[in-house]
């Protein structure tokens, strides 16, 4: 199961992982405040077509990315939370009943002006109930967060809004880091973060106070900035973090009802976007993204030498493991025939183990075929024997399927 060099390939056969997981859903409401205000058909059309298709999609959370309103009057509000339908079974109301997550987020209009206003309609009350609702700075969403667990995996969503202050950031931070949330993958959702590729100022300070000093962060969503008709999504993957934005609102001066459709595909790792306008019954073909799951960091041990003769030569044998090899996913190592082969292998795993000479930054010796990630246990370099190692060394592991390295610990070689 090992690449013995860049040329000489063992070949071997892979196991298929299985999906223990199912694919689901979260869908995104980018900036509504156009449709809310004066293109209500629109917006009504975006909750009714979650509805309609939360079983066949398997949706399990909807998420306003800001701007639910326009000035944030009465009005707008009343349309916002019910759509004006009988009963009240429309606009977030109709998600509400649905049974799904639901999670409007305050932006920079009508929502930010007037926190007073937001509360009455979108504060605590409005989740009264709600297991998965689990806290909010002060008495208001302004700064909130939900949890649900799908499959295996804890999920934590934490809406930070527009330009929240250094108080709401460290109390965000807090939340994080509360030993009943350290195992979850967190979303973070704020409305000012993304612009075409560069960050916006509030999103510089999200990043610096939030976002870097949380590990367990792998994708940031937001609206907000908007380019007249040039591009209505952007995607940066920015040091292991997915950051995605949406925001239609220029199209047709309201939005033409587009949502961005997340789909998450535990078994493989990826989350693929789409957005869809089922008032137009349109995709974007733009807003198609393939996002994947940081990848852990491993922890490099060297575990001693031995001296061996393989054909005659003599060699050290020097033993690395990762410590934390039982963090990685099965997917990461299943066979990939799909891309490229490692020499004459052409069912070479989805993720290499490149070994680097610390000092030089040169390659040393690498594993293409490893096919489970208990076998990151017995990774290995040799070197002849009388010939002076390098005096360290570290590994990388590279998801070629997403294009994500991850870089261990330097380890001392004796």
């Amino acid at each position: 199961m090992y690449k013995l060099s860049l040329v000489l390939i063992l070949m071997v056969a892979f196991p298929i992982a299985m999906a223990t997981d199912e694919n689901f859903s979260i869908v995104l409401f980018p900036d509504t405040q156009n449709m809310v205000s004066s293109h209500q058909d629109m917006w009504r059309s975006m909750p009714k077509w979650v509805v309609d298709n939360q079983a066949k999609s398997n949706i399990k959370a909807v998420i306003g990315l800001g701007d639910v309103t326009n000035g944030g009057s009465d009005p707008e509000y009343i349309e916002a939370v019910t759509g004006n339908m009988p009963n009240n079974r429309g606009g977030w109301n109709l998600i509400k009943s649905s049974g799904l997550i639901y999670m409007p987020t305050r932006g920079n209009n009508g929502d930010y002006f007037n926190e007073t206003r937001w509360n009455q309609y979108f504060g605590p009350k409005y989740f009264a109930g709600k297991p998965w609702f689990s806290g909010c700075y002060g008495n208001s969403t302004s700064c909130y967060y939900v949890k649900f667990a799908e499959g295996s995996q804890k999920y934590l969503v934490l809406a930070v809004g527009y330009a929240p202050t250094k108080q709401q950031i460290d109390w965000a931070n807090k939340s994080l880091n509360l030993k009943e949330n350290r195992d979850s993958k967190v979303i973070v959702v704020a409305h000012s973060y993304l612009g075409l590729k560069e960050l916006t100022p509030e999103g510089e300070t999200l990043l610096k106070g939030l976002i870097k000093q949380n590990k367990n962060i792998f994708l940031v969503v937001c609206g907000h900035m908007h380019y007249g008709e040039t591009s209505y999504t952007s995607y940066v993957l920015r040091d292991g973090v997915n950051e995605l934005r949406a925001n239609y609102q220029d199209m047709n001066n309201a939005g033409n009802g587009y949502m961005m459709i997340l789909t998450f595909q535990p078994s493989k790792g990826i989350i693929q976007t789409k957005a869809y306008s089922a008032y137009k019954k349109r995709t974007d073909p733009n807003g198609s993204y393939k996002m994947c799951m940081r990848l852990p960091t491993p922890r490099l041990v060297y575990s001693g030498k031995e001296n061996r003769t393989t054909r005659g030569t003599a060699y050290t044998y020097y033993s690395l493991s990762v410590a934390n090899r039982n963090d990685y996913p099965a997917y990461l190592f299943t066979s990939a025939p799909d891309l490229a082969p490692c020499g004459l292998n052409k069912n070479a795993s989805r993720t290499w183990v490149n070994i680097y000479d610390n000092q030089t930054g040169g390659y040393i010796y690498g594993f293409c075929a490893l096919s489970k990630p208990s076998d990151m246990q017995s990774l290995w370099f040799a070197i002849a024997k009388g010939k002076a190692p390098p005096k360290s060394v570290y590994i990388t592991l590279y998801d070629r399927t997403c294009g994500i390295n991850s870089t261990s610990n330097p380890v001392n070689i004796k």
